[in-house]
């Protein structure tokens, strides 16, 4: 594991919730969706060389615009047979973790809950 990702990895599992659940440091949604932000990015970095390495090999039988076009999506969250969501790769990287504790913890602050 690269020594970044370590450091992320720590921040998202122990300084962050413990900065969430200060009550002088409060997150707006605005905060929440620049996480979001940072977790897409994160995910299309990491996916970009999967996609294109598949279109490569697609492209040896297909058009390769046919080929990147259907693969744009591969890794992204769909919907399953039966309704049900199924979850996208790379949503278990540290800027995704981090990004989902802390829109749980904004959640739970929420005063309707």
């Amino acid at each position: 594991m690269k020594p970044y990702r370590m450091c992320l990895s720590f921040l998202a599992a122990s300084v962050l919730p413990a900065l969430l659940a200060s009550p002088a440091f409060a997150l707006t949604e605005e905060d929440l969706r620049a996480l979001d932000q940072k977790c897409e990015q994160a995910r299309i970095a990491a996916l970009t060389p999967i996609r294109e390495k598949m279109a490569r090999e697609c492209a040896q039988s297909r058009p390769l615009q046919e080929c990147e076009t259907e693969l744009s999506t591969y890794g992204n969250s769909r919907t399953g047979g039966r309704g049900n969501v199924v979850p996208g790769l790379f949503y278990d990287l540290p800027e995704c973790k981090a990004a989902q504790a802390a829109w749980e913890e904004w959640d739970r602050t929420r005063p309707w809950k």
